[in-house]
């Protein structure tokens, strides 16, 4: 009887069921993670195209907030002299008041002395003397 030979070139092994099983659940997790991907790809550009839309009103809340920086540093410089400004306002009532009453010592009232039309200052002159 002869020996029998064995084949040449490269054999394969037979399947191994474990095997199988272990490259099916690698391709299914492949493919899940895949659909994850395009999900997530999906999800960005709809974030992307939100942002763009939200980003002139970010220019504009901003322009805004600026503005009203300047505004508030104006308010704030104004107050800053309000003291000096009520201190000053102070001083001149008590200077009007002092000059009414100035003015009004100035004026003599003379009791008893009749005044006719031709009682112009001129004519009281006359009496004084």
């Amino acid at each position: 009887m002869a020996a029998q030979t064995a084949p040449s070139g490269p054999t394969t092994p037979p399947a191994d069921p474990c095997t199988m099983e272990a490259t099916d659940c690698i391709l299914q997790e492949i493919t899940t993670v895949g659909l994850r991907v395009e999900a997530m790809d999906s999800k960005i550009s709809d974030l992307t195209v939100a942002s763009t839309s939200i980003q002139p009103d970010i220019t504009g809340f901003r322009e805004t907030v600026t503005d009203l920086d300047r505004c508030l540093m104006t308010v704030e410089d104004h107050v800053a002299t309000l003291p000096d400004q009520e201190a000053k306002l102070r001083s001149l009532r008590a200077k009007v008041i002092d000059l009414e009453d100035r003015s009004r010592r100035d004026n003599v009232s003379i009791f008893g002395i009749t005044e006719h039309k031709e009682c112009l200052p001129t004519g009281l002159v006359r009496y004084t003397k």
